[in-house]
């Protein structure tokens, strides 16, 4: 997808949709997960930073001008939406949101709608993704359970006639491709790839998302 776009297929992006959402996914009630101090956060800062990822990838690498930001914790506090998955208890107690949203301006007026939850009550499954909205064309990449299988939609126009392109680009190596590359660089001592200020842009995306759901305001991104 990304090389279409850059290619120039879908034009500008002026927006975007980014989810990762659960039924049931809390990992380990109780467990350092759902400990505000150990963890962070909830779905947001576990799930949401990388389909944030994802979003600023494909839109170019957009700075955030101002972001906000809703957190709710409805579930997990009442002992539901739980994964079954085995973690450390250290203590019990549910500490952290179970559903968050975000609504961020891009300094390009660009704009992106961020949701993702651990639990809340929805198609039973599993499912991210990442919709995108262009000037020439459109494009969704939606995955549910982890199935790597017509994962990817484009959405165009031909001979004035409104045209689904489902590219079949095969199965990627997920994990193993970053651990991998993660080594060379290391061996090799080159850096040049990794940059650091893209990470930065997406924790203040995130700390800004928490504090605009605690303020109960839009925060605005300093320079």
């Amino acid at each position: 997808l990304k090389a279409m776009m850059d290619e120039g297929r879908l034009g500008r992006i002026y927006h975007a949709k980014a989810w990762w959402l659960r039924r049931n996914g809390i990992p380990g009630m109780g467990s350092w997960f759902t400990k505000k101090e150990m963890a962070g956060g909830g779905p947001l800062i576990d799930l949401g930073v990388h389909m944030l990822d994802m979003a600023l990838f494909l839109m170019g690498e957009p700075r955030a001008k101002s972001v906000s930001g809703a957190v709710y914790a409805e579930l997990g506090p009442r002992g539901r939406g739980g994964s079954g998955m085995q973690k450390q208890q250290v203590g019990g107690g549910y500490e952290v949101e179970d559903l968050a949203s975000a609504f961020i301006r891009m300094e390009d007026h660009a704009t992106l709608l961020l949701e993702t939850s651990w639990a809340t009550y929805r198609a039973n499954n599993d499912e991210y993704g990442v919709t995108l909205y262009g000037t020439e064309g459109g494009a969704e990449i939606r995955v549910i359970n982890y199935v790597p299988d017509n994962t990817l939609t484009v959405f165009v126009d031909v001979a004035g006639t409104p045209v689904d392109i489902h590219p079949h680009p095969g199965k990627g190596e997920g994990h193993l491709v970053i651990l991998r590359d993660f080594v060379a660089m290391i061996r090799s001592s080159d850096w040049a790839g990794c940059v650091g200020r893209e990470g930065l842009a997406r924790t203040r995306i995130i700390d800004a998302c928490y504090r605009s759901a605690r303020e109960g305001r839009e925060i605005v991104l300093d320079a």
